[in-house]
């Protein structure tokens, strides 16, 4: 536990993830080894290291929630009742709000994190910025406008490319 404060000391990490690195550090000082760490850091290795694009999508769906939970989004799992009635509301943009059906977000990847079929999420407020965040994490989205004010964006699995045939 004393190596991840020393090394918050001497700047190790990069400033972009001191909320987090303090947040380790206060956590395995309450929970002592079952707190995870070893989890949580190849958690934060594989955000600020890897290629983003090649992560699993369901990795890089996390941190576009991540993202935009940081820009003051609400994101909301709901039951399949409450995703069925909210598709009859209508409510204004004044607030950043993005809706999902958990049934649908758990069927909606495999194991492995990859997108195997589309998921269809709720969005309101700043769609332009929402549909930028997903964009820059590989996520493209189709934005669909319906009656009353509501859209929705689409996630849709990625082709997978095939090697060697032409």
């Amino acid at each position: 536990m004393n190596w991840l404060a020393t090394a918050r000391k001497r700047k190790l990490f990069p400033q972009t993830i001191s909320s987090e690195i303090d947040y380790l550090i206060n956590d395995g000082r309450m929970k002592g080894h079952d707190s995870g760490l070893r989890t949580k850091l190849e958690y934060i290795y594989s955000c600020c290291q890897k290629d983003i694009s090649k992560q699993a999508a369901y990795f890089r769906f996390t941190r576009v929630m991540e993202v935009l939970k940081n820009e003051w989004w609400k994101g909301y799992l709901l039951t399949s009742a409450k995703w069925k009635a909210l598709r009859r509301e209508s409510f204004g943009a004044r607030e950043n709000f993005i809706f999902m059906n958990e049934a649908d977000v758990k069927v909606s990847f495999n194991s492995n994190g990859r997108l195997i079929r589309a998921l269809e999420l709720r969005v309101s407020g700043d769609i332009k910025m929402a549909e930028s965040v997903f964009e820059n994490y590989y996520l493209p989205v189709k934005t669909e406008f319906q009656d009353g004010g509501r859209y929705y964006f689409y996630l849709f699995p990625e082709l997978e490319s095939v090697s060697g045939q032409g």
